[in-house]
């Protein structure tokens, strides 16, 4: 429901686009560290019952991490250049249109 109305959001006021990938992509890294570390957190409750074993292995963590991690840090550059496009005293340039060009 929520990515539905972010989606609605960014179609009707197309100027929040770049603020809604900004919190897209924050929220995308959260997510990638709470399911590398909440397994780790729990190993020494486990540790009482037997063999602990993390329940990923290190291809699924450097797949996952770079895809996600890569998705995450063309989405962040993306949005910060469209909002700091819209603050030019920040370092941002203008973007030209494409008549323009």
């Amino acid at each position: 429901m929520l990515i539905s109305t972010l989606g609605l959001l960014t179609h009707f006021r197309p100027s929040s686009a770049p603020w809604v990938a900004l919190g897209e992509s924050a929220l995308n890294l959260l997510l990638i560290m709470i399911w590398i570390l909440l397994p780790i957190y729990a190993l020494p409750n486990g540790v009482e019952s037997g063999p602990v074993e993390v329940p990923y292995t290190v291809r699924e963590v450097l797949v996952n991490g770079g895809l996600a991690g890569s998705f995450f840090l063309v989405g962040f550059y993306q949005a910060q250049r469209g909002i700091l496009a819209r603050f030019p005293w920040l370092g941002g340039r203008r973007a030209k249109s494409p008549r323009t060009r």
